[in-house]
C-alpha cells in the first residue's frame, strides 16, 4: 500500500467561500486536480516574491494572527484563514451554538486620526462602500467596508486617534 505525506487544508475568505487543497510537501499543492509548485522567495533587496509554477509575483504579508492572514499580492489585498477540515467543522459547530455572534470587524490598516464617520448604527452598507475617512501621514484615506451588511457598532468617534488594527466599525 502506497502512503503519501499529504495534508488536506481549506482556505476560507471573507465572504465564506472555500478553497480546498492538499499539501504534498513544502512546495507542492494540489487544487482542483492541478499541481501547483509554490515558493516564497526572499530577495537580497528585502522584497518577498511568490513563485507559482514559475510565475513570480511581489507579495507582502500585511498581517498574520494565528491562522488568519492578510497578504498583498501584486498590489491586491487578500484576506483568508487556513483551516484543517476538523477545525472548520468545529468553527461551524461553535457558530450554531452562538447564533448572535458573527459580526465582521473593520479594522484600521494604519495609525491615524478619524476625520469623518460616514455611517451610523443600523445603516445597511455594501461591500466597497466608504465607512469613514482616516487621516494618516497628512493623507486622507477612505476606509471601505469589506462586507455587505448592517452596521451594528461604531467603536470610534470623530477626531479620535486610532492605532493600526483598532476595530473601527462592526458589520453583521
Amino acid at each position: 500500500m502506497k502512503t503519501t505525506n499529504s495534508k488536506r487544508l481549506i482556505a476560507t475568505g471573507k465572504n465564506k467561500e472555500r478553497y480546498s487543497f492538499t499539501v504534498k510537501n513544502r512546495y507542492e499543492y494540489n487544487y482542483k486536480k492541478e499541481k501547483l509548485v509554490v515558493e516564497l522567495i526572499e530577495e537580497p533587496d528585502g522584497f518577498t516574491i511568490l513563485s507559482c509554477n514559475g510565475v513570480r509575483y511581489p507579495v507582502e504579508i500585511v498581517s498574520r494572527r494565528q491562522n488568519h492572514y492578510e497578504v498583498l499580492v501584486n498590489g491586491v489585498s487578500y484576506t483568508f484563514a487556513v483551516e484543517t477540515p476538523f477545525s472548520l467543522n468545529r468553527n461551524k459547530l461553535l457558530a450554531t451554538l452562538n447564533p448572535g455572534g458573527g459580526s465582521e470587524p473593520i479594522t484600521s490598516p494604519m495609525p491615524g486620526k478619524v476625520l469623518d464617520i460616514l455611517v451610523e448604527p443600523g445603516q445597511q452598507v455594501q461591500q466597497g462602500e466608504p465607512l469613514l475617512i482616516l487621516e494618516a501621514m497628512k493623507m486622507q484615506n477612505s476606509i471601505l467596508s469589506t462586507v455587505s451588511g448592517q452596521v451594528v457598532k461604531i467603536n470610534i468617534a470623530k477626531d479620535e486617534n486610532v492605532a493600526k488594527g483598532a476595530v473601527l466599525v462592526e458589520i453583521k
